[in-house]
């Protein structure tokens, strides 16, 4: 699944990580209207950011190094901090765009093998297909 989901889409919910896919550096091209990604080091003054794939429950999220960090903090048992199966709400300063602040509290930790939620489509009846 390649379904990538929005952090502001998850506010008031809560994903259970199923596993993390490491990081890689990204930035948006204005030009192409696309999401530009590399495996090397590029520089962030040229607009890339270093972001850390998660796949969850609800899809794939890219987490900033301070995101991913407080969930790593909040789910640090002893010595380790393991994303396996944890359940992590999120909420926000209710802000849009720029100002928009994420905050993540760990909320316990599934039990078992997690599975990615499909989305499901309605049934259309043949009328009601959009042409």
């Amino acid at each position: 699944m390649d379904k990538f989901v929005k952090l502001g889409d998850l506010v008031d919910k809560k994903f259970t990580v199923i596993k993390n896919n490491g990081y890689k550096w990204k930035r948006w091209n204005k030009e192409s209207n696309k999401m530009e990604t590399s495996d090397t080091y590029q520089p962030f003054n040229e607009g890339w950011t270093k972001k850390y794939s998660v796949t969850t429950n609800k899809g794939i999220i890219d987490f900033g190094e301070m995101q991913l960090g407080k969930i790593l903090a909040n789910a640090l048992k002893g010595n380790t901090a393991d994303l396996g199966n944890l359940i992590v709400e999120v909420k926000s300063n209710g802000k849009t765009g720029m100002d928009i602040r994420y905050f993540f509290n760990v909320v316990g930790r599934a039990e078992g093998e997690v599975q990615v939620e499909e989305e499901t489509q309605p049934e259309m009846g043949v009328d009601e297909i959009p042409w």
